[in-house]
């Protein structure tokens, strides 16, 4: 497979994708990941060579797994024996046999990745570095990709690894390991081979080892380089969509106090299939926190989400995976964690409480002279009767099945869930929704209005002023 021009010497490709895709910056320290294996000890090399054309500070950074034994500490040794020929630090985080009780009981290679890059960025912190440089080649673009289409994946996944994703750079992306093991050998620079790699135990080693052997000889020598022009092609297509989504993102979406994600649905249903999809696919990713496994969302997961919110019904619900919900409001459409948290807080007045479950300030004030004007209230700002309270047992807390009261002149008591559905609450929502009670009873519902036995009266003799901030409902 030929990724780049025929007649590039890798370093020349190098650093035309670092040109391209502005990888580095003249005087970017960067921190770059080591394992010891072709890919890795290539990047040092090739970025080593380089160091004094870009004025790069360049930091090595090795983690032992101890997983392999024996083999594990000879790929450190040649860490360790690389970083002095090259002249540059070298860095090593070194795992626990705790650290890899806790890796093996959930997916081992998501894991050690995760443990790998905070010691990267524990690096960055410390040697206020830039960038965090690894060694992804055109070969892992290959495999990724063919991964991606198995599963089913949308355009993310099929764009396969990115020359640049936030802080973490890739300027071998265009080189295959082939051209990298001939780079190696004609630099007469060694290197280790990760014996883990050969087996089939990973679904990207039965790729690499199974899969990609059978097409090149079943249907095309250059299938490697199809499926690299198409990541190339779908990435390009993939970010032209994410320009489009950025703006509708920023003039239709919204965070409730809670952090639930809160899109406009006339906005929504009016977009493009395709943008639609890519809002989904970001709440979800921002919800989940799974930005490493972005491309993989379940494409059937997306489809179905969407064709409720367009032509669904109001308050219908769908999953979008990982522990994230999708629903349908009267003008909105609601992403957030399925998980509803079960929140309740004492109350002091006079003064200000700070509610940190619902992210709000609740600020009280008694005043001893009731003025005719406190009769009159909004639902952010409410005069109550201080004499129908019990102050010592005033309490914040979510909505509750069963809770009922009777609002402001209203004819009688309405259980809340039927008031929320009145004001067009979305479901999603309610949780987020705080009500004060005293002695248990409801007095104010925060946002929608104040309990009929609390209101102010010309036998009123003390009012408490009620203020809340930072809502959600408007």
């Amino acid at each position: 497979m030929s990724c780049g021009r025929s007649m590039d010497s890798l370093i020349d490709r190098v650093r035309r994708v670092m040109y391209e895709n502005q990888l580095v910056t003249r005087g970017d320290r960067l921190i770059c990941g080591l394992s010891g294996g072709p890919d890795s000890v290539c990047l040092a090399h090739v970025l080593a060579t380089l160091k004094d054309e870009y004025w790069l500070d360049i930091v090595l950074a090795h983690v032992n797994y101890h997983k392999r034994g024996e083999e594990s500490d000879l790929d450190e040794s040649l860490c360790r024996q690389l970083a002095t020929e090259l002249g540059l630090p070298v860095y090593l985080r070194e795992a626990s046999a705790s650290d890899i009780e806790t890796m093996s009981k959930h997916n081992f290679q998501n894991e050690a990745r995760r443990f790998r890059y905070e010691f990267f960025e524990s690096l960055c912190e410390k040697f206020n570095a830039q960038r965090i440089a690894v060694g992804h080649t055109a070969d892992d673009v290959v495999e990724s990709t063919l991964m991606h289409i198995l599963r089913g994946s949308g355009l993310k996944g099929i764009a396969g690894i990115y020359p640049k994703s936030g802080t973490t750079v890739r300027p071998l992306i265009e080189c295959t390991r082939e051209e990298i093991t001939e780079y190696l050998e004609a630099n007469r620079v060694a290197y280790r081979i990760d014996s883990s790699n050969l087996g089939e135990a990973y679904s990207r080693n039965r790729i690499r080892n199974t899969l990609l052997p059978y097409l090149r000889e079943q249907f095309s020598p250059q299938i490697d380089a199809a499926i690299f022009r198409t990541s190339r092609i779908a990435r390009i297509a993939q970010e032209f969509i994410e320009s489009h989504a950025n703006r509708l993102w920023t003039d239709a979406v919204s965070r409730s106090r809670l952090g639930k994600i809160i899109i406009s649905l006339e906005r929504y249903t009016t977009s493009d299939e395709i943008i639609r999809f890519e809002l989904l696919r970001r709440a979800q990713t921002e919800l989940s926190g799974l930005v490493e496994h972005r491309g993989s969302m379940d494409l059937s997961l997306i489809l179905d989400a969407d064709r409720l919110m367009t032509r669904g019904r109001t308050g219908e619900r769908s999953d979008l995976g990982a522990g994230v919900m999708i629903e349908r409001g009267h003008d909105e459409v609601i992403v957030f964690k399925a998980t509803e948290l079960t929140l309740e807080q004492q109350l002091l007045f006079p003064g200000e409480n700070t509610i940190e479950d619902f992210n709000l300030r609740i600020h009280g004030e008694l005043l001893p002279t009731p003025l005719s004007s406190l009769r009159f209230n909004d639902e952010w700002e409410v005069h109550v009767d201080a004499s129908a309270l019990s102050m010592g047992d005033l309490t914040v807390r979510s909505s509750r099945e069963g809770d009922a009261v009777r609002l402001l002149n209203a004819p009688g008591s309405k259980k809340v869930a039927d008031i929320f559905i009145d004001r067009k609450i979305p479901r999603a929502l309610r949780s987020e929704v705080p009500i004060v009670l005293s002695s248990g009873a409801i007095i104010w519902i925060v946002g929608v209005g104040i309990a009929d036995s609390v209101k102010i009266t010309e036998y009123t003799e003390k009012a408490l002023k009620l203020h809340a901030e930072d809502y959600v409902i408007r």
